[in-house]
């Protein structure tokens, strides 16, 4: 369970399917 502030880092070609319980702020960096 991500919670706010929590820093979610995903490693490069992961594929994943997200069930959304409630709107999140997100931010993105693509290195």
């Amino acid at each position: 369970e991500f919670r706010r502030g929590d820093l979610i880092t995903f490693p490069a070609g992961m594929k994943c399917t997200w069930e959304i319980l409630e709107d999140v702020e997100k931010y993105f960096d693509f290195q």
